[in-house]
């Protein structure tokens, strides 16, 4: 996840982080653009139904700028499906925006971008499935149970392989 210098106010800027990574899910920031990611700003879940929350802000928590970049890491552990489903919201005193998981084609923003995953699989191949469907089921339509946006459409991202990491 990053951003462009005209799209936000970067000494205003909070990101609210919800995710949900199956089996396991980290978030890290770059401050160089990707090139390392050398800060774990929340400890590994373990857990595909706990949420992974997290603010960020600018200034307090660290910096930002157009070099900042955001990295979820999601491992399937397991014979099951994995996948990944997030919302961001990004308030910069100004504007406020929450960008979503989604497929091509569903006129949302697709804001997450898989950029490494095992097998050569390319972003046409990914498998996405809305929320209450797919491998996930009815378990996400209750919104008590996640920080997770749900009426914005979004979708849980699979790259369609089991035991590996997106």
């Amino acid at each position: 996840v990053s951003f462009s210098d005209d799209a936000i106010q970067f000494s205003n800027c909070r990101i609210n982080f919800c995710a949900h990574g199956d089996d396991r899910i980290q978030l890290d920031v770059s401050q160089n653009g990707g090139i390392t990611y050398p800060t774990n700003l929340v400890p590994l879940i373990t857990s595909w139904t706990t949420p992974l929350t997290y603010t960020y802000s600018a200034g307090v928590t660290g910096p930002l700028t157009t070099n900042t970049k955001f990295r979820f890491t999601v491992t399937d552990s397991g014979a099951q499906v994995g996948g990944f489903i997030a919302s961001i919201q990004l308030t910069d005193g100004i504007n406020t925006g929450t960008y979503v998981t989604s497929g091509p084609g569903n006129n949302i923003e697709l804001l997450f971008d898989v950029t490494d995953s095992p097998g050569g699989i390319t972003t046409g191949n990914y498998v996405y499935n809305p929320v209450g469907t797919g491998a996930w089921g009815t378990y996400w339509t209750d919104p008590d149970r996640s920080c997770l946006n749900w009426d914005l459409g979004m979708e849980w991202v699979w790259n369609g392989q089991n035991a590996n990491t997106m």
